[in-house]
């Protein structure tokens, strides 16, 4: 071999030669600040639930392809630990938060009002799919609507969300006025009879837009010198405009909190972990590819905005029951597992020296309860989701809480309703799904 020739190394060559390195050629540590340590090692921590959360990415995932339908082989994080591996004397690794390893659930909401999402969108109800702690459903449903919908919960509560856009177009009687004001003549008095406003909506419900009036029933809302009480604004058609509705101080408001809630869950699943509850939600957004369940409806087929609504969720539901399918079975051990899922905080992952491959899971830690609303779904297809292992199917209401089988009373404890969710929990839970999305 000439002197001067280089020798080229191959990915794996090179990774050898730098653990020999770092085993021989010890260098002296940098010293860093308590602030500083204290710092390195909440990253650490940070990330080893997040490497969790991405070899369980990548084993409910299909391999990706490229150059004529060749799969690239997966890089498991959970590799970098094992022996040989580039973490192995870096020796880097902190656990994962114990308040992790409680379990999650993923739940599929829906809104119980249409939504306008603008010009060329048809008005549907939509859907939010989020991952919280097994305690805080039925307290946070409320507190859904600032992170959902961009509404805290006294605007809610004041403006009900009422269909402010709704039959607001001109019907045909308008637009024969409109046409026929457009060319009145100065010497017809035919015209002057109309209306001077001719896109006034017609009321077209009974009733009045606000509930103080019914109550009050006779009750004359109007005092002497003419002007109406602060609690009570003169009837008003069918659309109100936002600066005459209430505001957000509620203290002169009777009312209470509607009953009926702005966003209701069709769907629980209850998982044993964190990871596997925020990997579940976050590949249940999107098909298998990652397109959008509405880019796989025909463009002539999205005018309809109660199809597509229909369609998209049951889309949604078929996604999240392969998800499931495949969950449940690899928690069994089947397609190899699940490597470097945790069990509990002390655990290094599975198949780290040989960890948990052969007693496997516990077998509480395998079972799946989901909860869906009494007929989400048909009777058969309902059975399905029965047939699959591990997996316990019951019944919910509006609130998110179980049911018995004849839906006649709440099976869960009525103090999980008056438990107030973790406001800084919730808030971090958020930012953790918001991050996790740009990943």
């Amino acid at each position: 071999m000439k002197p001067c020739q280089v020798i080229h190394l191959n990915k794996h060559e090179k990774l050898i030669k730098k653990s020999i390195l770092a085993k021989t050629n010890k260098s002296q540590a940098p010293t860093h600040s308590p602030q500083q340590q204290e710092k390195i090692k909440h990253s650490r921590i940070i990330k080893a639930e997040r490497d969790e959360r991405l070899d369980i990415g990548q084993s409910l995932s299909p391999p990706k392809h490229y150059m004529g339908g060749f799969t690239v082989p997966k890089a498991l994080r959970s590799y970098n630990h094992q022996p040989g591996g580039s973490y192995e004397f870096k020796s880097p690794y902190e656990p994962p938060r114990e308040d992790s390893f409680v379990p999650h659930e993923v739940v599929l909401f829906r809104t119980r009002w249409n939504i306008d999402k603008g010009i060329g969108i048809p008005n549907a109800p939509d859907h939010f799919v989020g991952v919280y702690p097994l305690s805080h459903i039925p307290s946070t449903i409320l507190n859904l609507h600032k992170f959902s919908l961009g509404v805290d919960q006294s605007e809610a509560k004041d403006r009900k969300f009422w269909k402010l856009w709704q039959n607001t177009y001109p019907d045909k009687s308008q637009k024969d006025v409109i046409d026929v004001s457009d060319n009145i003549s100065s010497d017809d008095d035919f015209y002057v009879g109309f209306r001077t406003l001719p896109l006034q909506t017609n009321d077209r419900i009974s009733g009045s837009l606000f509930k103080e009036e019914e109550i009050g029933g006779s009750r004359s809302t109007k005092q002497a010198d003419g002007s109406y009480l602060p609690s009570t604004i003169p009837p008003t058609p069918y659309f109100a405009p936002l600066d005459i509705l209430p505001k957000a101080d509620n203290a002169d408001n009777p009312l209470s909190l509607p009953l009926a809630t702005i966003i209701y869950p069709l769907i629980r699943i209850i998982l044993p972990t964190r990871s596997l509850a925020r990997v579940f939600g976050r590949l249940s957004r999107s098909l298998v590819t990652g397109m959008p369940y509405i880019g796989v409806i025909p463009l002539a087929d999205r005018k309809d905005g109660k199809s597509v609504f229909r369609r998209v969720t049951r889309l949604r539901l078929s996604r999240m029951r392969a998800l499931l399918r495949d969950t449940t079975s690899r928690l069994e051990g089947f397609h190899g597992g699940f490597p470097g899922l945790r069990v509990t905080h002390k655990d290094r992952g599975r198949g780290w020296r040989g960890e948990r491959l052969d007693e496997g899971f516990p077998n509480e830690f395998k079972q799946v309860k989901v909860l869906m609303r009494p007929g989400l779904l048909p009777l058969n297809e309902v059975a399905d989701w029965e047939l699959l292992p591990n997996v316990t199917v019951r019944s919910m209401d509006d609130l998110g809480r179980e049911l018995s089988d004849d839906l006649s009373e709440v099976v869960e404890s009525s103090q999980m309703l008056a438990q107030d969710a973790n406001q800084e929990g919730f808030d971090e839970q958020h930012e953790n799904d918001h991050d996790e999305e740009h990943e």
